[in-house]
Parts: C-alpha cells; sequence; structure tokens
C-alpha cells in the first residue's frame, strides 16, 4: 500500500513539475526601431499592421488618422482625419485589419466599417444598423468578420457577424462562455466585445476581453477547440461605466496565437501568451518590453 502511495504521490509531482515547465518566457527581444510619430507630440497610436510592401501603418484614434511609415521608420503619408467627407471619420475606433488583397478595414464610431484599397485610396463605407463593432477581420471584401458587441438581434447570443462590403448580413455563428443574460447591458457588452483574427487557411479565432477564453472556428463557422487563457487578472468594472479589461488584442503568426494582456506591464512591459494554432495547447509567454 505504501509504494502504491509513494508511486502516486511521484506521479502527481512529475505532473506538477511539467506543467510550471511549460508556463516559461519563450522569446527576448531588442529594440530595432522606435517610430515617434514624425515628433507630433498629440501622437496617439492605438493601432498597427504591415502591408503588402512592408510598409507600416499606424492607427491614430485620437486624432482619427492613419500614418505611413516606410520599413526605417520614415513618414510617407497620411489620411483620414475628422469629418464627414468619403475616407474621413467621425470617430476612429483603435482596431483594424488587412485582407489578403492588400485592403484595409476600419471601424468609425461604433457601427462603421470604412474600407481603403492597397494604395491607400478611399474604398467604400458601410452602416451596421442597431450594431456595436468592437474589432474586424477580413478575408476580401465578400468575406468581412465584425464582433458585435452588442448584438443586433437581441435574442442573439452570436457574437460574430459574416459580411460583404455592402453590409449584408451573411451568417452569424460564435459564443462567449459566460452567462450574461442578468447582466447590465454595458457589463454584457464588455463581455461580448472579442479580439478577432484570421490565419491563412480562413480559420477565425477569438477571445472575449474580459473573459479570457480561445475559440477558433472554421470558415463554415463550425467550432474547432476552445481553450481557456490563464491569467491572474478579473475585469474591473468602474461605478462610471467604464471597465479595465483581462485581454487587449490577438494575432496569428507563424502558426501560432499571441495574446495580449491588457493589465500588468508596468515593468517589462505586457505580457503576451503563446498558444500554437491547431490544437491551442499553451507554448509559453513573453513581454512587449514597453513598460
Amino acid at each position: 500500500m505504501r509504494k502504491s502511495k509513494l508511486v502516486s504521490l511521484l506521479v502527481v509531482l512529475t505532473l506538477m513539475s511539467c506543467a510550471k515547465q511549460k508556463e516559461k518566457e519563450i522569446y527576448k527581444f531588442e529594440k530595432i526601431l522606435e517610430i515617434d510619430g514624425n515628433e507630433n507630440p498629440f501622437f496617439t497610436p492605438t493601432g498597427f499592421e504591415i502591408d503588402n510592401k512592408g510598409r507600416y501603418l499606424v492607427l491614430d484614434h485620437m486624432a482619427s488618422r492613419i500614418f505611413l511609415f516606410n520599413d526605417s521608420g520614415g513618414l510617407i503619408s497620411e489620411f483620414g482625419g475628422k469629418g464627414e467627407a468619403p475616407g474621413e471619420f467621425s470617430f476612429l475606433r483603435p482596431r483594424l485589419d488587412r485582407d489578403t488583397a492588400g485592403f484595409f478595414y476600419f471601424i468609425d464610431q461604433m457601427n462603421k466599417i470604412v474600407i481603403f484599397n492597397s494604395e491607400m485610396e478611399y474604398f467604400r463605407t458601410f452602416i451596421i444598423p442597431g450594431g456595436v463593432i468592437f474589432d474586424v477581420a477580413a478575408l476580401d471584401t465578400s468575406h468581412i468578420y465584425v464582433n458585435q458587441a452588442l448584438s443586433i438581434a437581441k435574442e442573439s447570443e452570436n457574437v460574430i457577424l459574416l459580411l460583404n462590403s455592402r453590409g449584408e448580413v451573411l451568417g452569424e455563428f460564435g459564443v462567449i462562455d459566460k452567462d450574461i443574460k442578468e447582466m447590465d447591458l454595458w457589463k454584457a457588452n464588455a463581455y461580448r466585445s472579442c479580439a478577432m483574427e484570421l490565419d491563412e487557411e480562413s480559420n477565425l479565432y477569438y477571445t472575449s476581453i474580459a473573459d479570457y477564453r480561445i475559440y477558433k472556428y472554421d470558415p463554415s463557422g463550425n467550432l474547432m477547440f476552445s481553450v481557456k487563457g490563464n491569467t491572474p487578472y478579473e475585469v474591473i468594472f468602474s461605478e462610471d461605466h467604464n471597465f479595465n479589461s483581462i485581454v487587449w488584442d490577438m494575432r496569428i503568426r507563424r502558426g501560432k496565437i499571441f495574446v495580449l494582456w491588457a493589465q500588468g506591464g508596468e515593468e517589462r512591459g505586457h505580457r503576451v501568451d503563446v498558444f500554437d494554432k491547431d490544437e491551442g495547447l499553451f507554448l509559453g509567454y513573453f513581454y512587449t518590453g514597453i513598460p
């Protein structure tokens, strides 16, 4: 009996040791480039993409402008700006995406998608009536996914809409692992707000920024897996209807899922968790290096 208990204890300790070994820092970075916003003291970068020519697109949501830089950090051009004309924004949100053809998708206010082509020329705007959009991910102009923080169909639990560039709804799917039926609407919207990303096979990944669980769906809207992220933080709601989220962003690169934490980061920058995109296995983490 003692031998059996000893073997069981050794197995448990071994499993615990393996679990701890997986929680490891797997990347460390050195700064190779810094973009200062062309010495603009009011530069507030909140979104970033790389175009099909290797240039850097930086979104400044406070100015409602987009800046284009070369790979050395030199300013090439800027576009957008506050206004009502085509290609201008009433209030540019801090999320954007690029599709396979190089088109860029921006969120204006909370219910408009504004599209520019690969030459940074205005292409089209469409409105989602009654919707509150948190994030956008596009395969092409016929397959545009938006996260609806406020459901258009109030009875619907789906958080993802598939649209074309005319704003027509082609489908909806996706849920969150949280019972929000009895919540105040503004708190429910926090849980329904999801960071999203597409991979090269057109699979869609998302996680609620208030409840850290990653979901992967195939192009037909079928759930492939979900995996719970591990963080010591919880969403913090304040009396003025603001909140501090757990997750801020998600990216898919080189066969991996990268999830950026929204809290912490005072010393080494915010933490980024890394998962295998095929099976959802946790691989490790790294820090952005930007406090």
